[in-house]
C-alpha cells in the first residue's frame, strides 16, 4: 500500500508536529494512502555528537505510542554511518520509493537530509517527481509569536515552566520510568516516595512539581521532586513521587508514568530534616491545590 510519509524527529509531539500527522491523516483519506511517520533512532544529532548529555523530550518507545494515538504508522529508520553517508538522490529512492512506497512526503521549509546535510526542499521536490512523489511543505505553528519547535519546549521543560510546556504541547507532559528501590530517606521522614529511574528523556528544573502518577490503569495524585537532596549532602539526580492518600502502593520494578502538571517551588538545602518535614506538609498542600484545579 503505497504511504503519506511526515518526516521527522517529532521529539515531544508538540502542537507543530500535530498539525503535521492531522494533515498527513487528511491527505491520507482524500488518496487512499497509509498515514505514516518516518523518524530515526538514535536521534541524528545523538549520532554524530554521542558525547552530548540527554536532550530529548521523549524515549522513541513513547514517541511512537503517541504518534500511534493519532491513527498514524510509525517506522523507525537506523541512523548508522551507512544511511549517513545516503546522498539526496539515494534517500529518496532508496528508502522514499523503495523501503516504504511513497506517494505523497510532508516537510518542514526547513528540511535538510542527505549526506552532510546536502539536500533540501529543492533537491527534494526534483528527485521525489522523478519517482512520482508529491512533496507538501508544511507550516509551523506560532504561539505567542513564536514558532513553537522541540527545542521551544525542551527549553521550558528545563525551566520548569510546566504550564508553558502543557501548552506548547497541547497536552500534560509525561515522563515514563521505572520504580527502584531507595534509601528510605523519605519514609523515615513520614513521606515514602516512589523512586523513578528515567532514562531517555531530560528532567524538569530541580524542584517540587504537582503531577499525576500512572501505573498499569490506576492513576494518583502526587507531590514530585526533582533533585540532588541538597539537604542531605546527594549528589546524584533523583525523581521521587509522594502519592497523596495512598500508603501501601508496592511498585518495586514497574513502569509508571509521571505527568506533569504545574511547578510548586524550586528546590533547595534546609538546615534540618524537621525543617524539611515542614516544608513537605507546605509542598503536598500547595501540590493539592494545584492538582484540585486540572
Amino acid at each position: 500500500m503505497q504511504r503519506a510519509v511526515a518526516i521527522g524527529n517529532f521529539d515531544g509531539v508538540h502542537l507543530g508536529h500535530q498539525r503535521v500527522l492531522m494533515r498527513t491523516l487528511e491527505l491520507s483519506e482524500e488518496h487512499g494512502l497509509l498515514p505514516s511517520v518516518l523518524t530515526f533512532e538514535p536521534h541524528p544529532v545523538k549520532f554524530f555528537k554521542p558525547e552530548l548529555p540527554e536532550f530529548l523530550l521523549v524515549s522513541p518507545e513513547k514517541k511512537r505510542e503517541t504518534i500511534q494515538n493519532f491513527g498514524v504508522d510509525v517506522v523507525f529508520r537506523k541512523f548508522d554511518e551507512a544511511f549517513s553517508k545516503l546522498s539526496p538522490h539515494e534517500f529518496v529512492s532508496e528508502v522514499l520509493h523503495k523501503e516504504l512506497n511513497a506517494k505523497v512526503v510532508l516537510v518542514g521549509d526547513g528540511f535538510r537530509y542527505g549526506s552532510k546535510r546536502s539536500g533540501d526542499v529543492a533537491t527534494l521536490k526534483r528527485d521525489c517527481s522523478e519517482f512520482g512523489i508529491e512533496v507538501e511543505i508544511t507550516e509551523p505553528v506560532e504561539l505567542h509569536g513564536e514558532i513553537v519547535s522541540s527545542s521551544r519546549v525542551r527549553k521550558a521543560f528545563r525551566a520548569g515552566q510546566i504550564k508553558d510546556v502543557t501548552e506548547l504541547m497541547g497536552r500534560p507532559h509525561r515522563t515514563l520510568g521505572c520504580v527502584e528501590h531507595g534509601d528510605g530517606i523519605g519514609h523515615q521522614l513520614g513521606f515514602p516516595t516512589a523512586n523513578v529511574r528515567v532514562e531517555g528523556a531530560i528532567l524538569p528544573a530541580p524542584g517540587i512539581y504537582a503531577t499525576y502518577f500512572y501505573e498499569g490503569g490506576r492513576a494518583w495524585k502526587a507531590a514530585t521532586y526533582v533533585g540532588e537532596r541538597p539537604t542531605f549532602n546527594g549528589r546524584d539526580m533523583r525523581v521521587e513521587s509522594f502519592v497523596l492518600d495512598e500508603d501501601s502502593l508496592e511498585l518495586y520494578g514497574e513502569d509508571v508514568i509521571v505527568e506533569w502538571i504545574d511547578w510548586i517551588r524550586g528546590d533547595k538545602a534546609f538546615e534540618s530534616a524537621e525543617a524539611l518535614v515542614e516544608q513537605m506538609k507546605i509542598d503536598v498542600e500547595n501540590a493539592r491545590r494545584a492538582l484540585s484545579l486540572t
